[in-house]
């Protein structure tokens, strides 16, 4: 089990974190069907990260009705999906069942880490999501038998933004 310790990952911003949660999901669905990413999911979560301009509101909307938990337990119906349409629908519970749980699972976490603290104020370091993004590295671990550079992702500062860092494109976080 990969346990870094708090003080490596308290100075990432939450910001950082979700972008360690999204390497770590391309690492481990690449790893699984050997092949590239789903990009609606992979393109929705990376807007968290590179968009300082997002609507938080309209982003926990969406997210709500991509999370793997609640597309695999329900069929779809109008009322429920409001966003997405129905053959978005189909094609995410094929593309989760095709990945696998630790994936599905690093999908919720990621969002969780994202969504945690919307409507509030941002605890001391944010242990919560400190706990998240250690349970995606063990993930990520487990399938793939490595993690991503963590080092990369200390350049987005949790002391920045009142904990929530400054947007950066992901491709920029990984050249150091």
């Amino acid at each position: 089990m990969i346990l870094l310790k708090n003080f490596y990952l308290k100075n990432i911003s939450i910001i950082g974190r979700v972008a360690i949660g999204i390497e770590c999901l391309e690492l481990m669905i690449k790893e699984e069907l050997k092949t590239d990413t789903f990009d609606y999911v992979i393109s929705f979560l990376q807007e968290f990260v590179e968009n300082e301009d997002i609507n938080i509101a309209d982003w926990e909307e969406l997210s709500a009705e991509l999370m793997p938990c609640c597309i695999n337990d329900s069929n779809y119906s109008v009322k429920e999906f409001e966003i997405i349409s129905e053959n978005t629908y189909t094609e995410l519970k094929k593309w989760y069942e095709e990945i696998g749980e630790d994936c599905r699972d690093t999908i919720n976490k990621i969002i969780e880490i994202a969504s945690l603290y919307f409507y509030t104020i941002i605890p001391l370091y944010s242990f919560e999501t400190i706990i998240l993004t250690n349970d995606i590295l063990n993930l990520c671990k487990k399938n793939t038998g490595y993690i991503p550079n963590i080092d990369a992702y200390r350049k987005m500062k949790f002391s920045e933004n009142g904990g929530w860092g400054i947007s950066m494109k992901i491709q920029e976080i990984k050249i150091q």
